[in-house]
């Protein structure tokens, strides 16, 4: 990915599409794959509350998820309006 933004404006238009592509795709894996496991992760909390109420765990926070998913779309927007600004096609004044 580093690399495509260095030579951005060297790419051809379909292979800055499919960079994009694959780039997004990916983050939408990285995404599921923690929310599925901070889903887990509240599950097994409860579930280890319940057998064992006596014993003190730290919670997992209830807002993590959306922090998780407001990092990663941010990162995701910055990143591609970067690339898009690399390969010529947004103007910075």
């Amino acid at each position: 990915m580093i690399a495509a933004y260095l030579v951005s404006d060297k790419l051809s238009l379909t292979f800055s599409i499919l960079v994009t592509v694959i780039y997004s795709t990916f983050l939408v894996g990285t995404a599921s794959a923690l929310l599925t496991t901070v889903d887990s992760a509240f599950y097994i909390g409860s579930q280890y509350r319940e057998i064992f109420p006596e014993t003190k765990i730290v919670p997992v926070p209830g807002h993590l998820e959306y922090v998780l998913i407001a990092t990663l779309l941010t990162s995701w927007v910055l990143s591609t309006l970067f690339f898009l600004q690399q390969r010529g096609v947004l103007k910075w004044k």
